[in-house]
């Protein structure tokens, strides 16, 4: 993926307001939750970038089999395979609000207001998302699941039930809502291939009435980086993060 922020930070719900919530950049993909942090505004983040051959990028001197379990999960035996930079990312925050509903989730109102730097229309089940600038127009699909709803993928209802539970202090908790996406036929950047896929899985929790936990998990099948005199997977990285921390202040306040 070249000169191109990656689908990542668009899934996210980037929505710019004023600045509530600060990263807390962790160093390896299985962290453990830290209440205290998430309940006064901090995000738990875990960004990775690997090469074709499963070598760290960014940040360097990681080894991919500490990573592998996620990879495992989110990738689909559908999954092109054909030499892709990986980009994976997990991360974590508490919402002051109520879980959304599966009807705001799936609006094309809802999208619009909460994707950075594209319009989106929704033809059946299918969103477009036109971009501008170097951010590459695409396609995506949401699927939205509500507690003990049957899950004809098997994919997907493998992923919800490796990811789903979550350990909250002294409570084991199942999602109130999971949302897949993914997208997919990128245009080009400059005559460059960006992402072949990318596939997000988030788990709502509602904690009480008015306080949601949000978890998510993404998988990026990339063709390009963007060249190193630019910042290369670091850069992606960074954008990464701008993208998460403006998408949950974007949240917090729908």
């Amino acid at each position: 993926m070249i000169k191109k922020i990656p689908f990542l930070f668009a899934l996210l719900i980037p929505f710019f307001t004023q600045a509530q919530y600060s990263l807390n950049e962790e160093n390896e993909s299985n962290y453990t939750l830290k209440s205290k942090d998430l309940m006064n505004n901090k995000i738990q983040i875990y960004n990775i970038c690997y090469d074709i051959s499963f070598k760290s990028i960014s940040p360097k001197g990681v080894e991919f089999q500490k990573d592998k379990w996620m990879y495992d999960i989110l990738r689909s035996s559908e999954d092109q395979k054909e030499d892709f930079y990986l980009l994976m990312s997990r991360g974590t925050a508490i919402l002051p609000r109520k879980v959304f509903t599966k009807e705001e989730i799936l609006s094309e109102k809802f999208q619009n207001s909460n994707v950075e730097g594209y319009e989106v229309t929704k033809k059946d089940k299918l969103y477009e998302a036109k971009g501008s600038k170097f951010n590459p127009s695409y396609e995506f699909i949401i699927n939205v699941f509500d507690p003990n709803e049957k899950v004809m993928q098997e994919h997907v209802e493998s992923m919800i039930q490796s990811l789903g539970e979550l350990k909250w202090e002294d409570k084991t908790l199942q999602p109130t809502r999971t949302v897949v996406k993914e997208g997919s036929n990128f245009d080009r950047v400059m005559m460059q291939k960006t992402n072949y896929l990318t596939r997000q899985i988030s788990f709502y929790y509602a904690l009480d009435e008015n306080t949601t936990l949000v978890q998510y998990y993404v998988l990026s099948y990339v063709y390009s980086l963007p060249p190193a005199f630019v910042g290369g997977a670091k850069m992606m990285i960074d954008k990464v993060n701008e993208g998460v921390l403006y998408g949950i202040n974007a949240s917090a306040n729908l």
